[in-house]
């Protein structure tokens, strides 16, 4: 794991998959999501229905391609919008992306300061259950905290 200072959607990182924390009430209406939801509308339909028929769970993700080559993973860290991300679910959504990530072969999954900020989690808390959940991946995880 490493941790950068940048703008995560800049394609300049060359990164391979970015990913965001997400509700499980298909609204991306704040923060880092709505930037995402403006910039790749196309990851608004799935992510509703699989938020709808509750294929996406908490602590799970869910991946998007774009037509455009950008790999974005949904992570289910909250139930509602707001303050409400929870420490495991953001952990156990992580993990399992990260699982995918070294499936995929791709070399970085990059991430916000996910939960923190809107979500209300600590952030050193947050970072310290994203770097043992990194612990053992050929993906590298990479924090990019906006600066």
């Amino acid at each position: 794991m490493r941790e950068i200072i940048g703008d995560l959607l800049d394609p300049a990182h060359g990164f391979g998959a970015i990913g965001h924390g997400v509700n499980l009430k298909g609204r991306m209406g704040a923060g880092i999501a709505a930037t995402i939801s403006a910039r790749w509308p196309g990851i608004l339909p799935p992510y509703v229905e699989a938020c709808r028929s509750g294929e996406l769970a908490l602590g799970g993700f869910q991946r998007y391609e774009d037509p455009d080559g950008t790999v974005i993973y949904n992570l289910a860290s909250q139930v509602q919008p707001g303050r409400d991300a929870r420490l495991d679910a953001v952990e156990s959504a992580v993990a399992a992306a990260l699982v995918d990530c070294d499936e995929r072969d791709a070399p970085t999954l990059a991430l916000p300061q996910i939960g923190a900020g809107i979500g209300g989690l600590d952030w050193v808390e947050v970072r310290e259950r994203l770097a043992a959940a990194s612990i053992g991946h050929r993906c590298e995880l990479v924090l990019v905290a906006y600066g």
